[in-house]
């Protein structure tokens, strides 16, 4: 218990004691500002802006030129493949995207893949080919950041993350794995890009 020298501290110490219990009361209970405010959504989130960064063509019409194509494509919807492998399952995803694109081009529709982890000594043979054989018109490109823009933090066990954003907002978001890379799933990321267009 305080103890106070004389009856006229006494009595100025006890007039301040509610506020002194009020603000610090107050202080106590206050949230931290992180938890009154929802966290933003970051990365490749559902809700995220997509970031800019440079990437190299390898089939399209600028081939190995650095270039954004998140700022060329601005408020557009576009459906963003990044794979972190190449096979038949995403070469079948690429195909469809392709001609989803190529379909709906008139409402604004655009899109693009990007090899990530990937050797370009391997891969660009691999996408080469796979264009002409596919009559692909996609651009096909690896990231100057060959393990993928650091800004998106891109899910690393996913075999494919599938982004469809307009405005740079990300709408839908999927991450598969080869295996889970089905006609039907194919379909379900195709038709989730051209409800974006309406």
């Amino acid at each position: 218990m305080l103890k106070f020298g004389n009856q006229r501290m006494r009595q100025s110490a006890l007039a301040w004691l509610p506020v002194v219990l009020l603000v610090g009361g107050a202080v106590c209970c206050q949230r931290p500002s992180s938890a009154l405010e929802p966290a933003a959504a970051a990365g490749c989130d559902i809700g995220a802006e997509v970031p800019t960064f440079y990437l190299r063509e390898v089939v399209g019409p600028r081939p190995n030129l650095a270039l954004c194509l998140v700022c060329r494509y601005g408020s557009r919807p576009v459906v963003l493949i990044s794979a972190r492998t190449f096979n038949d399952s995403v070469a079948r995803l690429i195909e469809k995207i392709d001609r989803t694109v190529d379909a709906h081009r008139g409402q604004g529709l655009r899109g693009f893949a990007m090899f990530v982890d990937q050797d370009p000594r391997q891969v660009q043979p691999q996408l080469a080919t796979l264009a002409r054989q596919r009559n692909i018109t996609l651009p096909l490109t690896i990231p100057v950041e060959v393990s993928g823009p650091r800004t998106m933090d891109l899910p690393r066990e996913a075999d494919v993350t599938v982004l469809i954003y307009r405005a740079r907002r990300v709408a839908q978001r999927y991450v598969l794995d080869s295996a889970e890379l089905t006609d039907e799933a194919i379909a379900a990321v195709a038709d989730a890009a051209v409800d974006l267009t309406r």
